[in-house]
């Protein structure tokens, strides 16, 4: 079931540390560019995004419980490729 008490919008306004952290973070891994990468409870859809121009011959996917996280992941990034416009019941 989802746990919509998250709004894409309020969490992509405070959510620079979370961003700065995980950037750092992907700053450590030695992608080779080809890898296919899990992203789980990715919010808004800014790290997976940043995640998919790092692996540009592999494959970024981002999940996240919240319905309405993976409509701004969408909305914000669905030119990205396959992001999944429907997320699913059982999250």
């Amino acid at each position: 079931m989802s746990d919509d008490r998250w709004s894409g919008q309020q969490y992509r306004e405070n959510s620079d540390p979370q961003k700065r952290f995980a950037l750092k973070g992907l700053e450590r891994l030695a992608l080779l560019g080809s890898e296919i990468v899990l992203d789980v409870g990715c919010g808004d859809g800014r790290i997976t995004a940043e995640i998919a121009r790092r692996v540009p011959a592999g494959r970024a996917v981002g999940i996240d419980a919240s319905r309405s996280m993976i409509a701004a992941c969408v909305e914000n990034h669905g030119a990205l490729g396959n992001l999944s416009r429907k997320p699913s019941d059982h999250a």
